[in-house]
This record gives structure tokens, C-alpha cells and sequence, in this order.
């Protein structure tokens, strides 16, 4: 007696195969990555931010921070590799009156405020002070000369004269 197999049946077990037992299946990295990116980043922009600059002068008072910036580390590149590290500074305000023939790359005012802006190191990390080791821009789905709010804890070590913010939350910017 021979058995016969219906097409349909065939086709189930395929999809099922394919769709059904592996549709669930994340690898764990990418859940935790997931759920890091879930914690980390705001869907609503903190209130009141100040400048990097700002923040910095209020050390004393305050180690609660909320600052806007961009990401940006002058001619370096802003992102640690395989640590949830980046650079963040402080957003150059365009005192031209929006003239759209300026260049700020050419002008020499813009370029020395550029290099004379604020910067602050954020740092995404666990809950033993450890940064996570993804990038940030992984992380949080961010790239250079992206605008970022970020809410946290900072300190600032005169020595090497840096600033820098543990972070709680961070919010992308809108373009």
C-alpha cells in the first residue's frame, strides 16, 4: 500500500519550518540589545535643557544634568569602538542671520567657536558603571552630527579637564 503525501500538507510543514519555528527565535544579543535600546532612549525630549557649557558652570550645584548637543568630536571620530561611548558638544549657535551663502567651514568666527565649543563624554553603561559594549551609535541609532538630549549624572575632572555624563536617557533630536 502506498502512502500518498498531499501537496498542501507539504507546503505547511515548509512554512512552518521557516516561518513559524524560527519567527521567535531572536538571538539573545540582539533582545538585549533591544531591550538596552528601549531603557536608554526617550520617545519625549527632556525639559529645559541647557548648553554643555551651562551644566559644566553648575557643577558645584547641581550633578543632574539635561543638556542638548550635537555629536561631535572636532576631527575625531565621536564614537568609542565596542563601548557605549561618545562625545557630545555643544551646538553652535548661527550668528550670521541665516545668511545662506555662509559657509561655517570657511569662516574663521565660526571655526574659532567651533573649536572653543563645550564638549562632554556620555556614557550609556550597566548597573555596575560598566559601558555596555555595543557602540553607541548601534545603541541608539545615532551618527555623527546627529542632535541629542541627553538626562543623567555628571562629573568633571579638573586633571584632565573633562565633563562627563552618565547617562539616564537620551533623546534623538528630530531633524
Amino acid at each position: 500500500m502506498q502512502h500518498e503525501v498531499k501537496p498542501s500538507w507539504i507546503l505547511a510543514l515548509l512554512l512552518f519550518s521557516q516561518f513559524g519555528f524560527w519567527s521567535g527565535c531572536e538571538s539573545s544579543e540582539a533582545q538585549k540589545l533591544n531591550s538596552l535600546k528601549v531603557s536608554l532612549v526617550s520617545a519625549q525630549e527632556p525639559a529645559s535643557p541647557k548648553t554643555i557649557a551651562e551644566a559644566k558652570e553648575k557643577i558645584a550645584e547641581t550633578t543632574d544634568v539635561v543638556i542638548r548637543g550635537v555629536i561631535k568630536a572636532r576631527d575625531l571620530d565621536p564614537f568609542e569602538k565596542n563601548k557605549s561611548i561618545f562625545i557630545v558638544t555643544d551646538i553652535i549657535e548661527d550668528e550670521h542671520g541665516g545668511d545662506p551663502n555662509h559657509k561655517p567651514d570657511d569662516c574663521p568666527f565660526c571655526k574659532h567657536r567651533a573649536e572653543n565649543a563645550a564638549m562632554a563624554q556620555v556614557r550609556l553603561v550597566d548597573d555596575k558603571g560598566t559601558p555596555h559594549p555595543y557602540s553607541a551609535a548601534d545603541l541608539l541609532n545615532v551618527k555623527e552630527g546627529d542632535v541629542v538630549v541627553v538626562a543623567g549624572s555628571a562629573t568633571f575632572d579638573e586633571a584632565v579637564d573633562l565633563f562627563s555624563i552618565t547617562a539616564k536617557q537620551v533623546y534623538v533630536a528630530k531633524k
